[in-house]
């Protein structure tokens, strides 16, 4: 496990966090309407190449069975 600023490169897996995050517990919100992805994307990436926004993400380095981001925090 290692924590570690993002990057652009983790656009898609920041997007899958946060669609595993909220779409569950959003499901009632949404409701029949597809999850934002291509939005929720963009903003990934305008934020990551946003110097005044620090992204910190904890990455399951080495874990082939639990590899990739699972947890993000924003400090703007």
């Amino acid at each position: 496990m290692q924590l570690r600023e993002a990057g652009p490169e983790d656009a898609d897996a920041l997007t899958d966090c946060e669609e595993a995050a909220y779409g569950t517990g959003l499901a009632h919100v949404f409701g029949d309407l597809p999850w934002p992805r291509d939005g929720i994307r963009r903003r990934w990436v305008a934020e990551l190449g946003d110097p005044a926004v620090t992204t910190l993400v904890v990455d399951l380095v080495g874990d082939e069975d639990r590899e990739g981001v699972v947890i993000h925090a924003v400090d703007r």
